[in-house]
């Protein structure tokens, strides 16, 4: 007597962290764009504050204008990955 069974197997990756910005005055914007199904965010936004966010793509407003190096870790099950990206922020 033969026996037969089927699995279903799905192989789940790291994602690839990324992001868009769109800025108006001192308020950013930030759009999570990455790949890989990530489930959890943590986003550093570079200011003096050191203020930080888990939305998936939160909005932001800076106390002043200045440059800020901007960092999202996204993750899921399998492991994280980072991305970092310099923000100018102008104020008008």
């Amino acid at each position: 007597t033969a026996i037969s069974q089927s699995f279903t197997l799905s192989i789940q990756r790291k994602p690839k962290a990324s992001f868009t910005v769109s800025r108006s005055g001192l308020t950013v914007v930030f759009t999570d764009t990455s790949t890989g199904s990530p489930t959890n965010w943590f986003w550093e936004f570079g200011d003096a504050g050191n203020n930080v966010s888990r939305q998936q793509s939160p909005t932001f407003t800076y106390p002043a204008p200045g440059t800020y190096l901007v960092r999202l870790t996204a993750a899921n099950a399998t492991g994280s990955s980072e991305a970092t990206q310099f923000v100018a922020v102008t104020g008008n």
